[in-house]
């Protein structure tokens, strides 16, 4: 790309998080890919090792703006990551949390990556009139088995002197997978 066009920009951000994002509210359709007993299980492809590190869409919209206001960027390449490394196993207990799991609903199980991957392609496959937005697909667990970690050595926010939030602290959205949804089950009728 910089061959092409010296002055461009590059930015490469880890997975993205916030309201409608194919990362954090994929976590939670994973919860219904294990079959029968296994249902809600969090399946952890290859014991759920791989190291993520997700950043929030509203700091890569600020690296965005930062970008085209200044022409120092330009010729230059950034890796946006969040601040935490965080295991796929981690990431589970974080979407167990988002979405208010009892302690005694939180199941992880460890599967092979190809067992997922079946599983994901086969529901999520794209069949006129019964599923036409498959919302898991077979690439999805080829992503979560690799890692996607900022390389040390590149430049990133600190370098566009701005400081990336938690992904922790902008989890509200998760709230509508909660049970009762964002609720929780507040001035809800009992009958």
């Amino acid at each position: 790309m910089l061959a092409a066009l010296p002055t461009a920009t590059i930015l490469r951000p880890g997975p993205i998080t916030g309201t409608e994002d194919r990362y954090m509210n994929y976590m939670v359709q994973q919860l219904s890919l294990m079959p029968g007993p296994l249902m809600g299980a969090f399946p952890l492809m290859d014991g759920g090792v791989a190291k993520q590190q997700p950043v929030c869409v509203g700091d890569v919209a600020d690296a965005v703006l930062e970008c085209i206001t200044s022409v120092e960027t330009q010729g230059k390449t950034y890796e946006l990551g969040g601040p935490t490394v965080y295991t796929i196993d981690e990431l589970a207990d974080i979407t167990f949390a988002a979405i208010r799991k009892h302690r005694t609903e939180q199941m992880k199980v460890s599967v092979p990556k190809e067992a997922v991957k079946f599983v994901a392609e086969t529901v999520g496959l794209r069949l006129p009139l019964i599923n036409t937005t498959p919302g898991i697909v077979g690439d999805w667990a080829e992503r979560l088995s690799l890692d996607c970690v900022k390389d040390p050595a590149a430049l990133g926010f600190e370098e566009l002197n701005i400081v990336p939030s938690s992904i922790e602290d902008n989890l509200r959205y998760m709230e509508l997978h909660a049970p009762n949804g964002a609720r929780g089950g507040f001035l809800q009728l009992k009958y």
